[in-house]
């Protein structure tokens, strides 16, 4: 930007920067405009138009950086409203799409829907290593049902708490596998704020704020729950 081919420095980036740079260069154009105007020919008067562009673009710019800071404070004061709503799951049990059995203090539990009933329903507990861990006969009726672990092996043993994946598999009486749909369950021990998203911690897990389904006080058992 040039004041009768003075130069005056682009405004640079950043809130603070902005405003501070404006404010600078304002002054040197105030400074510059009353100095010309003193020592100006009174038969042959500086031409205006040039000032008055750059009051113009002056005012334009500063209208922008208000604005902006504006719109930082709003996005500031949503991700606080949303991270704040986050901490309220602190501590309860919530439920989400996944196959992810979490073991948390030796307790696990899912939910598996099935559209229709099936002739055979297995649920199949793999751990890290895809080993099976566990192999249970899951509900052959149409519709929700929540499954709960004690995190022991098929020989009885504990097992660590951690993440677990899981396999529901429904046949019909013609041995065809029916589509089923599997929610994870876990215990909120965390909540995340980043790029303006809430995300909430269920141990090595996290859930997107608004893919939660369900939320419960703990300890929930199912009797709780029908």
């Amino acid at each position: 930007m040039e004041v009768n081919g003075i130069p005056i420095v682009d405004v640079p980036t950043g809130q603070g920067a902005s405003t501070a740079s404006l404010a600078e260069n304002f002054d040197n154009f105030l400074t510059l405009l009353t100095t010309q105007l003193q020592n100006q020919d009174p038969l042959s008067p500086i031409d205006t138009t040039e000032f008055t562009n750059q009051l113009t673009n002056f005012a334009q710019v500063e209208q922008v950086i208000n604005s902006n800071k504006k719109l930082d404070q709003l996005i500031a004061l949503q991700g606080g409203a949303q991270l704040s709503a986050g901490v309220s799951y602190m501590g309860k049990q919530i439920e989400a799409p996944g196959n992810v059995m979490l073991l948390q203090d030796g307790f696990g539990r899912i939910g598996y829907e099935l559209p229709q009933s099936s002739e055979r329903t297995t649920i199949a507990i793999l751990d890290s290593g895809n080993n099976l861990v566990g192999f249970f006969e899951g509900n052959t009726q149409a519709g929700k049902h929540l499954f709960d672990w004690d995190g022991t092996d098929s020989e009885g043993n504990p097992l660590p708490d951690g993440s677990y994946s899981v396999l529901v598999t429904a046949l019909d009486e013609d041995n065809n596998t029916i589509e089923s749909s599997i929610t994870s369950f876990g215990k909120v021990t965390g909540v995340e704020l980043e790029d303006g998203k809430v995300t909430l911690v269920i141990g090595s897990l996290s859930v997107n704020l608004e893919d939660v389904q369900s939320v419960y006080d703990l300890p929930a058992t199912p009797d709780e729950e029908a």
